[in-house]
């Protein structure tokens, strides 16, 4: 894809002199009278507009080091640079190309085209490079050979995986009809490699198990075909499509390999000289969806439209198949210009089915061993909603809504999960406009779900979302929002297995979550050349709920057995959030500008439990504090003729504030230096 984009930019210059010759229809000789062109309509003449180009080049500096978070998406790499934009528009013809090539994982591009109403093609490229982590797992007591071991394979290494999205869009017009047959493709590419972490020689813990980093390839295909033709009949529209997905998996699957049979065996047999086992695999998938959409003409007080939907899913890997069902109906009716009433039908069904048993190959010995499998939940859904938009005064405008959604599953007892599920969402809003420069809105969300299914779902939800848009002078301009959410259920469910191996679904304490979010922006106009701009983001989250236990062999409280549960009561866990940033913008004269700006973000996060059981320091594992600093100057001069030159400095930092060596940071920071050379005709 990346030699496309260097061969657009070759084509450039040569499109940019041809077209001033083809296919531009010659400009109307002498002035034509406003009465003129009213008197004779049809004579429509189209306008003279001459080709727009514009080309750079130039040169990205980064250097880069310690943790590659501080540019998660910048290519580690030094590289010349290119750039360009074309425009080409006359009666017959319509072309806009707009490219950029950073590095061999950075490009992108947007090309379209049209030839009068008849075709229309747009193809659009983002191509990226994502810095990954290595964390390796840490010996946390390497004197001890009969408890867990680390094995890692991949001291050092940089992971990174490039990811390249491409859409493509033809769309064919028939004359002087509204019809119109289109395609579409959407294509997702990921290659590079990442690290994969696993336990050693079991699904579970247990002695001797040995927990292992290493390498993995990353070679993953997703594409994804639609035909359509839609058409106006009458008074109504309707389109019909068929898509076609695939994922395809390059890579092989991790193997882990035991080099002796030990004490402690893992579940899976093992016997000399050793035994090795293919696992993490990714399973190839295809799908096929079919939708049909009708809606009327949106004119007039009434408009409907429906949408029905059907997909086919099946794995390639083992022959699990799923089937969905999807069907939507929307009615709006206007009864007069301040009242909007609208009602809404959502169905959904999801029928899943996978084979019996699941079967793992020793890659050493051939032995095949089999295990049996959980048929997947199916389920099916209703969801109905009515909402009223009231505008009660010029400057203030009402909505209430409610939606009921009532959701039945089927092979579920398997899962602990509840047969049905009920939830009931409630939504009152307003935009008002109080002064001249003064806009608020308002938000209040409740939210009841009978019998959910997760224990991170809330039985109970209420949020509040208010924003504030003020411009008391001509210069300044500020907005603030602020937005809580508080979820709560009474109990959580745990699963427990006894001493015989029989497992019991345990009821425990409540869970409580609080969201907060605060976000305000302000910006001043000092001079008519100079503009500043400050921001300020908040976010914490505190989450409340019991944590469960189980005493091993030893360590249980007075004479209780082996294994028995144990409950700590409403364990916090705590997050917060907080960015700070101030622009400048300065213009001193038509052909220079210049921008500035810093950003400081830290984010810290915790886990506190008890003392239960004599656990010591479980809480260090989480404790995590970072602080993220992002420094940027630029600026552009505009020479003659068309020509411009470019700078740009960005400067990050990433810190461990508590430098914890059971955490995934490290330290990092990068310089990029951007140096670019325009030309625009």
């Amino acid at each position: 894809m990346k030699k496309i984009i260097i061969v657009l930019f070759l084509i450039t210059g040569i499109l940019t002199v041809r077209a001033s010759a083809e296919d531009v229809v010659p400009a109307h000789s002498g002035e034509t009278s406003a009465d003129e062109l009213l008197s004779t309509p049809h004579d429509y003449v189209f306008p003279t507009i001459e080709p727009e180009a514009y080309l750079s080049t130039g040169y990205r500096y980064i250097h880069m080091s310690g943790d590659r978070k501080v540019g998660e998406f910048e290519f580690p790499h030094s590289s010349i640079t290119l750039g360009g934009e074309l425009r080409l528009v006359n009666e017959r013809h319509r072309l806009h190309l707009d490219a950029g090539y950073n590095n061999q994982k950075d490009y992108e591009g947007d090309l379209s085209y049209a030839f009068k109403d008849r075709v229309l093609f747009r193809w659009i490229n983002s191509t990226l490079y994502h810095n990954l982590d290595n964390t390796p797992p840490v010996d946390l007591d390497p004197a001890t050979t009969t408890t867990a071991a680390v094995n890692v394979f991949d001291t050092g290494k940089q992971y990174g995986r490039t990811v390249g999205m491409n859409s493509l869009l033809l769309r064919l017009k028939a004359p002087d009809f509204p019809a119109h047959l289109y395609f579409e493709g959407f294509f997702v590419d990921k290659d590079g490699t990442q690290q994969q972490k696993f336990l050693g020689g079991a699904a579970s813990i247990r002695s001797r198990t040995v927990r292992v980093s290493e390498k993995r390839d990353v070679d993953l295909e997703t594409r994804i075909y639609t035909v359509g033709v839609n058409s106006h009949l009458g008074p109504v529209e309707i389109d019909y499509a068929h898509s076609e997905k695939r994922l395809s998996v390059g890579q092989p699957d991790p193997v882990y390999t035991y080099l002796m049979p030990a004490s402690g065996a893992p579940p899976l047999p093992c016997a000399a000289p050793g035994c090795s086992y293919s696992h993490n695999g990714m399973p190839e998938l295809m799908s096929s969806t079919d939708t049909l959409k009708i809606h009327t003409t949106y004119t007039g007080q009434i408009a409907a439209s429906a949408t029905l939907s059907k997909t086919e899913k099946d794995n390639r890997e083992n022959s699990a198949q799923a089937d969905f069902l999807y069907g939507a109906a929307d009615l709006t009716y206007m009864p007069s210009e301040r009242i909007t009433m609208f009602l809404k039908y959502r169905h959904k069904e999801s029928e899943l089915e996978s084979p019996d048993l699941a079967y793992i190959t020793n890659l050493t010995s051939g032995a095949v061993y089999s295990s049996n499998v959980y048929q997947p939940i199916s389920s099916v859904s209703d969801m109905y909603s009515a909402s009223v938009r009231f505008r009660a005064l010029p400057n203030i405008t009402l909505k209430g809504e409610i939606n009921l959604e009532n959701i039945r599953r089927e092979n579920n007892e398997e899962w602990n999960t509840p047969d049905s599920t009920e939830k009931t969402n409630m939504i009152l809003s307003s935009d008002m406009k109080l002064f001249k420069h003064l806009k608020l809105k308002l938000k209040f969300t409740h939210k009841n779900i009978n019998d959910p299914a997760h224990n991170i779902e809330p039985e109970s939800s209420d949020e509040l979302y208010a924003s504030l848009s003020w411009n008391p002078i001509k210069n300044l301009t500020t907005f603030l929002s602020y937005s809580s959410r508080h979820d709560s259920r009474d109990h959580v469910h745990y699963l427990y297995a006894d001493s015989i191996g029989d497992e019991h679904d345990l009821l425990f304490g409540a869970r409580k979550v609080d969201n907060e979010r605060v976000t305000g922006v302000v910006n001043y106009m000092v001079l008519n050349n100079v503009s500043i701009t400050g921001s300020y983001a908040f976010g914490r989250t505190t989450t409340k709920q019991d944590i469960t236990y189980a005493c091993n062999t030893g360590g249980c409280i007075g004479t209780d057995p082996a294994g028995t549960p144990y409950a700590d009561p409403m364990v916090p866990f705590k997050t917060i959030v907080q960015t700070f940033g101030l622009d400048l913008t300065y213009q001193p004269t038509r052909s220079l500008t210049l921008n500035g700006g810093v950003s400081h973000t830290t984010a810290q996060g915790r886990f506190s439990p008890s003392n239960l059981l004599g656990q010591s320091s479980i809480d260090d594992f989480s404790e995590l504090k970072t602080r993220e600093t992002i420094y940027s100057v630029s600026g552009e001069y505009l020479l003659r003729k068309g020509f411009g030159i470019g700078l740009n400095y960005r400067y990050a930092t990433f810190k461990d504030a508590y430098d914890n060596m059971l955490d995934d940071v490290n330290d990092g920071r990068v310089h990029i230096v951007f140096l670019t050379l325009s030309k625009k005709w």
